[in-house]
């Protein structure tokens, strides 16, 4: 098996952490291309119809993407935060932190979050603006996840890791108040802190996936868990995977956290493996995606529930439920990236984006 890269990670080269810079790019396009670009025709959104096969393939494509987007996102965070904290020794103070995560995270959260409720509900509310309007939820909570990070940060031993990360888990099922990001960060805390142990025992995880066997094995029960997941579907099956097993309802969240901690693992193992090979990392395509993939991801949204404000854009959905999706993408994208270059060049702005 080739080697890790991350393993070399010793001698400060901070580009031996481009393959999560790579992660970060191609996991905020698929949320553009397929989780929100398909979002119309979901249960969450709710905007548009389609034929029940259609409906079932959209279906699919959300399980397969939208079960993984979000924790990657988070995880990928984490990874990073402690490869910089414990390799560069960075973030070294907790107020300098605070200080640079406001200044990323909260300020663009609150000003777009005016001007998105604002423009598609005609009023302020402090609870969905506090929270993260809509998509924006993640900009407070992966704040949340960077200030207690700092702290599980300073826990050394493995057992106290373990038990850090297993509180991390029972966080998910505590309800808490949907005010200032805390809405749904607990519910991804866990795949924060899961990205930070990666990041810490990074190297031994590679030396395990340099195992073959150990490497297809790990395929393999991805790939079932896929399945699985999918079989499981209410909507797409009509006696579904684990119909009549016992304590079914405990075992398709279990089944769930199995696909994404498999996913998260292989996915980012895989990318830090091969991803210099494609030497994508010095084409101007890529530098580009890198430097707008964030303004990409605080404007798609908001521009795909402006164009549904109109009553006959549900109607062109539900009759062009084919072509939809891809106008969808790629109207936002190419708005966005517009959007994006423009806010920065106003200086009093460009620290938003």
């Amino acid at each position: 098996m080739k080697d890790c890269p991350i393993n070399k990670n010793r001698t400060g080269d901070i580009s031996a952490t481009s393959y999560i810079t790579l992660l970060r790019v191609v996991f905020i396009m698929l949320v553009v291309s397929v989780q929100h670009s398909l979002g119309p025709y979901g249960k969450a959104w709710n905007f548009a119809t389609a034929p029940r096969d259609i409906l079932r393939l959209y279906d699919i494509l959300q399980i397969i993407v939208d079960t993984l987007t979000m924790p990657m996102l988070f995880f990928i965070s984490g990874h990073l935060f402690a490869i910089l904290s414990v390799e560069f020794h960075k973030y070294q103070g907790f107020n300098a932190l605070l200080l640079k995560k406001v200044k990323r995270l909260i300020f663009p959260a609150l000003v777009f979050g005016v001007l998105f409720c604002m423009t598609l509900r005609g009023d302020l509310r402090l609870r969905p603006i506090s929270n993260g309007f809509a998509h924006l939820w993640f900009l407070p909570s992966l704040f949340w996840c960077f200030v207690i990070g700092f702290f599980l940060l300073k826990v050394q031993s493995f057992i106290g890791r373990i038990i850090s990360l297993l509180s991390a888990l029972v966080f998910i099922y505590i309800p808490l108040p949907e005010y200032f990001g805390w809405g749904e960060f607990h519910h991804f805390l866990f795949f924060f802190y899961f990205g930070i142990l990666i990041g810490i025992y990074r190297t031994q995880i590679c030396h395990l996936f340099n195992n073959a066997f150990f490497y297809g094995t790990a395929i393999f029960l991805f790939s079932f868990t896929l399945v699985a997941l999918v079989a499981c579907d209410h909507q797409i099956c009509s006696e579904p995977f684990l119909f009549g097993i016992p304590y079914e309802n405990y075992s398709l969240p279990i089944l769930r956290y199995l696909y994404k901690i498999l996913g998260l693992i292989l996915i980012t193992i895989t990318a830090a493996k091969y991803a210099n090979n494609l030497k994508i990392y010095e084409t101007k395509w890529y530098k580009f995606l890198d430097k707008t993939s964030f303004g990409l991801y605080i404007f798609h949204m908001w521009l795909m529930w402006l164009a549904f404000k109109c009553p006959a854009m549900a109607i062109f959905a539900s009759e062009y439920y084919i072509m939809t999706p891809i106008l969808l993408f790629v109207g936002s994208f190419m708005i966005s990236i517009v959007l994006t270059i423009f806010v920065k060049q106003i200086p009093f702005c460009r620290t938003l984006l």
